[in-house]
């Protein structure tokens, strides 16, 4: 479902869960020394964010765009989660802060999701999510 264009990922929603995104799948993504030595994914897109981040300092931006249905959201989500999973192990005083930016989602769906023809839970609002990082990457 995905495709990549030099490091810009493209994905088509399949609409189901699906075993490209079982924890053994983070993992081989995490312990990757680049992406694109694996098949183009969500995943690795997360980990070249988080790879620029820790090697230069600079501020990294993922954009997620596409019409009603496309899988904004659950791209979203499956970035977030992959970001909370791999700074998990660097956590220690912020100890559950990821579980709570991932807790979030569904307040946010609560107030702000419709039915609509093409989507049983499509989102209504836009959303922008800033994620802060220390030295050691939580």
């Amino acid at each position: 479902i995905y495709t990549r264009v030099a490091r810009t990922v493209i994905a088509v929603n399949p609409f189901k869960a699906l075993p490209i995104y079982s924890s053994q799948c983070v993992d081989q993504y995490m312990e990757a020394a680049d992406s694109v030595d694996l098949p183009p994914h969500i995943f690795g897109l997360s980990k070249d964010a988080l790879s620029g981040v820790r090697s230069t300092g600079c501020n990294q931006a993922v954009l997620i765009s596409g019409e009603s249905g496309a899988g904004k959201t659950e791209s979203a989500k499956l970035i977030l989660s992959f970001v909370a999973d791999s700074v998990r192990g660097a956590q220690t005083r912020g100890e559950g802060i990821t579980e709570k930016v991932l807790q979030t989602n569904p307040v946010m769906e609560a107030f702000g999701n419709a039915m609509t023809v093409r989507n049983n839970n499509s989102s209504r609002f836009g959303k922008w999510l800033d994620l802060g990082f220390s030295a050691v990457g939580a």
